[in-house]
């Protein structure tokens, strides 16, 4: 039977020699990092579409998320995954970001702050057991632009406890819609029916 092997024992002059070169190592592979993600942005750029005036690429953008605002609002914003142009684009693009919807606080902020000074659309609908609680700080970042305000389309939202002292100078329209919840209706009224009331200014 074989004695077990010993270690040798590493002595403190070695250790730091090899501290040396494991930061040397880290800091290399940093470098080819940086360089591989330069060389695949300069490949993207090559692409046809990266060729597109940046007018035209807003523009196809903005149309994007006004297709997808309605039903799957995340979907438009995978645009600004897709390569460094696009993304560059996107986020640089106000009139992408001024028709807010709600996905989460901070999507929300982030929007509000990409759409600059541009006028603001805003389109909250309420699910029922789900965000409700969530929607007091939507309005909370929401009013502090009350001069941008355009449009507001609400759907089963309570305004109670919702204040706001500055007014809406640019406020165009003004839209609610509710839809009861599914109980007994004691005068007949179909409970899926909804009630829409909508202020022209």
């Amino acid at each position: 039977m074989e004695p077990p092997s010993i270690e040798r024992p590493v002595g403190r002059a070695e250790r730091l020699n090899f501290d040396a070169r494991r930061g040397q190592i880290k800091k290399r592979l940093l470098e080819l990092e940086r360089e591989a993600l330069s060389l695949k942005r300069t490949y993207n750029t090559m692409a046809p579409l990266c060729h597109l005036p940046i007018e035209i690429l807003s523009k196809i953008f903005v149309d994007l998320r006004d297709l997808y605002m309605g039903r799957t609002p995340r979907l438009w914003i995978q645009v600004t995954y897709v390569c460094h142009y696009w993304r560059a684009v996107a986020t640089d693009c106000a009139a992408l970001w001024t028709n807010v919807p709600f996905i989460s606080s901070a999507f929300t902020d982030v929007a509000l702050a990409r759409s600059k000074n541009a006028p603001l659309s805003l389109f909250y609908e309420q699910h029922w057991g789900r965000n409700s609680y969530q929607f007091p700080s939507v309005a909370k970042r929401i009013l502090a632009h009350t001069t941008r305000l355009r449009t507001i389309d609400l759907f089963n939202v309570g305004l109670d406890g919702i204040e706001c002292d500055t007014a809406f100078t640019a406020l165009e329209v003004l839209r609610f819609k509710s839809i009861p919840a599914m109980a007994p209706d004691v005068e007949g009224r179909d409970p899926c029916d909804s009630s829409e009331a909508v202020l022209l200014l």
